[in-house]
C-alpha cells in the first residue's frame, strides 16, 4: 500500500518549496503543548510570560507552516493524488488555501484584534456604553484566534480520509 509520505516524495514540486512545512506545524503543537502545561494565570509571573511566549511560538508556527503548506499544495501536479478536485478531499485545501486568503485578505485578522481595541477606546472616549469589559473581549479574541487555529490544521482530515479512501479504491 502506498504511504501518503511516499507520495508526497515522488509529487515533490519541481519549483517551490521541497517540504510540505511539517516541521513548522510541529513548532505550533509544541507551542500549544507548552500552554495546556503553562496556563495563563491572573498575576504576572513566570507561568504566565511562558504561556505568552508559547501562543507567539504558535502562532508563528501556524502562520510558517502555511505559507509554506499552501505553496507546496500549489505547487504539486495536477495528476498528484495529494491534489483532490472533487468531494471531501477538495475541501480541505479549499479552507487552508482559499478560505484563508480570503478571511486574511478582507481584513480578518485586523478586525479580530482591532475590535476589543475600539471598543475600549469607544467606551473610554464616551462614544457607547457597555458592559463588555476589555478582558471579555481580549478572552473572546483568542478563542477566535485558537478555533480558527484548530480548524486549520483540522482540515488536514479531510486529506487523509480521502487519500485513504483512494487507496482503498485501488487495493
Amino acid at each position: 500500500s502506498l504511504q501518503a509520505t511516499e507520495v508526497a516524495a515522488a509529487d515533490k514540486p519541481s519549483e517551490g518549496p521541497g517540504q510540505p512545512g511539517i516541521e513548522w506545524g510541529i513548532v505550533a503543537a509544541a507551542g500549544i503543548a507548552v500552554q495546556g502545561v503553562c496556563t495563563l494565570r491572573i498575576d504576572f509571573g513566570l507561568e504566565t510570560v511562558v504561556h505568552v511566549l508559547a501562543a507567539m511560538v504558535t502562532v508563528m508556527g501556524t502562520m510558517q507552516h502555511a505559507a509554506v503548506s499552501n505553496a507546496w499544495f500549489s505547487s504539486l501536479p495536477d495528476s498528484s493524488p495529494l491534489i483532490h478536485k472533487h468531494g471531501p478531499g477538495s475541501l480541505g485545501l479549499w479552507i487552508r488555501r482559499d478560505l484563508a486568503q480570503q478571511v486574511g485578505s478582507s481584513g480578518g485578522p485586523l478586525l479580530l484584534f482591532g475590535l476589543p481595541l475600539a471598543v475600549q477606546a469607544a467606551s473610554r472616549l464616551g462614544l457607547i456604553e457597555t458592559k463588555l469589559s476589555t478582558e471579555n473581549l481580549m478572552g473572546l479574541m483568542q478563542w477566535l484566534l485558537v478555533a480558527g487555529i484548530a480548524v486549520f490544521f483540522c482540515s488536514y482530515t479531510f486529506d487523509l480520509v480521502a487519500f485513504s479512501a483512494d487507496e482503498l479504491q485501488q487495493g
